[in-house]
């Protein structure tokens, strides 16, 4: 943005320099007064057309040069009188020789007739060739002669009435809507460049005959009793400067239009003075701006088109990012249904714990009473071998050990399927925390790559690769964002069943099981032996024996499956609380994946923001390219690239126009025209 305000700056202070100087520095004195109509001047006795001719001249700043100390230097006035259409009916011209009394001879040329001292008795010789040669006699010369040489900016004037182009002559005495428009046609060239005339036309309108009176480019001045139009044109200056067909809409008049309403219409003459060196003298040849200017649109036009060139490739990586992030949201939707799944099983292993926890229990009491009456029926075993049989303590014995030994049966099958599901969940978490570990330390090696990359470009401009590899980055920490987390909620929940010996815990309570089954089965067979001996008994002493053999193994079943069924109780205790704690876990881990989710969605609608933001963003670049500054590239390539050259040109021709009849070699000079145009009565 500081190029495009440095080349603006430039712009403006460059045509600001050509403008002023041209259009309103050269102006002088009347100039400074083209925006104030009706200024009022101090009447006096000088004659109207003395009057003209000094606002003319004034108007072009035409004053007279000062010579260096001691150089002698030839100052001209060339006076023209025309017609009132701009006919040159006579021109003469007089010459000062300047300082030539430091010399008691001067060489001099001039094209002009009819040569003589209007100022003093000095003689001179002249040659066919047209060089002279004055006897200075220790003064100044002062000489006039005629010419008919065509002068380098020729006149003409139109004259309308009411819209309708009219011979002056013809609108002597009538009234109406005046235009006088003088168009001033520049055929003086140095070199082939055009010489810069400026030309100022003053009139005197009478207030008794002229009302309303504008001029298009100068200014109305009164003394009281007349209206004194000075108007400034600038003939061939426009062409010179290559202003004409441009983008700058700028014209430098070759003409000046007067108009009024006049009542019996009637006009006195006309006074336009003409000089050439008003760019010389307001320093136009000193602008210096135009290569810094050159520099800087070179720079600006090269930036704007690698910014242009960084918003597309901005673009294109917010759109893979945008991508990626949508991919990333997708994985965590997936991991969210999968923790689902697994929290709900946690949550079925806790209740089953829990039951299995109250069955054991009632089996441990359970036990426990049988263990008591096994200890009864051995006591009248023991009293049978004696001389006493117990047959219905043996039936109920039977019976209970039946139903003990089937219900011991179903307790393994269940501590063996809750271990099978409960090693397979723990198997599971190891798994998947390795996993989500695994992407969060690639997560961390991509964060740390785009730190390195964003560290090592700070303060430099990104280039396109810079832009696709930080899209790239982003994308990939986006998909991993999370997974550490997650990782670290499974592995607590896996320590947890740790610290609670969960492992150790269930292998305790399948040897219990299998103790309590094997108890059970023992007993079973020690009571079925009581009955056997019972039934085919070949005497009453080998089947009391025998009774109390399987009472004695019943008992010893029963205290084994007492044994076996409260450390299964106790240990499923344990279980239950490590199942509950690990369902405890659930709220934490699911919130966390909640956390996830929703970080997640809001990743991927910042991306797409940011992609629709860059595309908006790309769209305006482009259009400030396109529209700003290639047209400040274009008009200051097509239209201002050469000014200074020309402008250097045009004040180097005004410089060497020096003399209309001319000049010796080596002399410095001057010139100016002052036309007079015939009255309109």
């Amino acid at each position: 943005m500081k190029q495009i305000s440095s080349m603006n700056k430039g712009v403006k202070h460059i045509l600001a320099i050509v403008l002023v100087a041209v259009l309103i520095a050269s102006a002088s004195a009347y100039a400074v007064l083209a925006a104030k109509s009706n200024t009022t001047i101090a009447a006096n006795d000088t004659s109207d057309t003395e009057k003209l001719t000094q606002a003319a001249e004034k108007a072009t700043g035409s004053t007279t040069m000062p010579s260096a100390d001691g150089q002698i230097s030839k100052e001209e006035t060339v006076y023209v009188k025309t017609d009132a259409n701009g006919k040159v009916t006579s021109t003469t011209v007089s010459d000062w020789l300047k300082n030539a009394g430091t010399q008691t001879q001067i060489a001099d040329t001039s094209t002009l007739r009819d040569i003589k001292n209007v100022k003093g008795d000095e003689t001179f010789t002249q040659n066919a060739d047209g060089s002279l040669l004055w006897n200075t006699a220790g003064a100044d010369i002062y000489y006039q002669g005629t010419t008919t040489q065509a002068l380098p900016v020729n006149i003409s004037t139109v004259y309308t009435l009411n819209g309708q182009s009219m011979n002056p002559q013809d609108m002597v005495g009538k009234s109406g809507q005046v235009e006088i428009t003088m168009h001033f046609t520049n055929t003086a060239t140095v070199n082939g460049t055009t010489v810069p005339f400026t030309v100022a036309s003053a009139m005197m309108l009478p207030n008794d005959t002229f009302t309303n009176v504008t001029v298009d480019k100068g200014a109305v001045l009164s003394d009281g009793n007349n209206a004194i139009v000075v108007g400034l044109a600038f003939p061939g200056l426009n062409d010179s400067l290559g202003l004409s067909g441009n983008t700058l809409d700028l014209t430098i008049r070759d003409s000046i239009t007067v108009t009024a309403t006049a009542t019996n219409f009637e006009l006195g003459p006309t006074i336009t003075s003409m000089t050439s060196n008003v760019l010389e003298d307001v320093g136009l040849n000193q602008v210096n701006s135009f290569g810094d200017l050159d520099t800087a649109i070179t720079k600006l036009t090269t930036a704007t088109d690698q910014l242009v060139a960084g918003t597309i490739s901005a673009k294109d990586g917010a759109n893979t990012l945008a991508n990626g992030t949508s991919a990333a949201v997708t994985g965590i939707n997936t991991l969210s249904d999968g923790l689902t799944t697994y929290t709900n099983g946690v949550a079925t292993v806790a209740g089953g714990t829990t039951k299995l926890q109250n069955g054991l229990g009632t089996l441990s009491a359970g036990a426990n009473r049988l263990n008591a009456g096994l200890a009864t029926a051995k006591a009248g075993s023991e009293q049978l071998v004696a001389g006493y049989k117990g047959s219905d303590t043996q039936k109920g014995a039977a019976q209970g050990a039946q139903e003990l030994a089937a219900g011991a049966g179903q307790v393994r099958q269940g501590v063996d399927a809750a271990a099978n599901q409960l090693s397979g969940m723990y198997d599971t978490l190891g798994t998947q925390a390795s996993d989500y570990h695994t992407k969060g330390e690639a997560a961390s090696t991509y964060q740390s790559q785009l730190t390195a990359l964003l560290t090592s470009k700070a303060g430099q401009p990104l280039t396109t690769e810079d832009i696709q590899q930080i899209s790239q980055l982003t994308a990939a920490i986006a998909q991993c964002s999370g997974a550490t987390g997650a990782g670290d909620a499974l592995e607590a929940v896996q320590k947890q069943m740790d610290d609670n010996n969960t492992q150790q815990q269930l292998a305790t309570l399948q040897a219990g099981a299998s103790r309590v089954a094997e108890g059970a089965a023992g007993l079973n067979a020690g009571i079925n032996g009581y009955e056997a001996a019972d039934g085919h008994h070949t005497g009453l002493y080998e089947g009391t024996v025998a009774l109390d053999t399987g009472l004695t193994d019943a008992t010893q079943g029963s205290t084994t499956l007492a044994e076996g069924a409260n450390t299964a109780t106790n240990s499923a205790a344990q279980l239950a609380d490590g199942a509950n704690t690990l369902a405890s876990k659930n709220s934490e881990l699911t919130g966390g994946m909640a956390q996830l989710q929703s970080g997640g969605a809001q990743l991927n609608a910042g991306a797409n923001a940011l992609a629709t933001g860059l595309t908006t963003l790309n769209s305006g670049m482009t259009e400030f390219k396109t529209t700003g500054i290639d047209k400040i590239a274009n008009l200051y390539n097509n239209d201002l690239k050469g000014l200074k050259d020309r402008i250097t040109k045009i004040t180097d021709a005004g410089k060497a126009y020096n003399s209309f009849s001319g000049i010796s070699s080596g002399m410095s000079g001057s010139v100016k025209f002052v036309v007079e145009s015939g009255e309109i009565k």
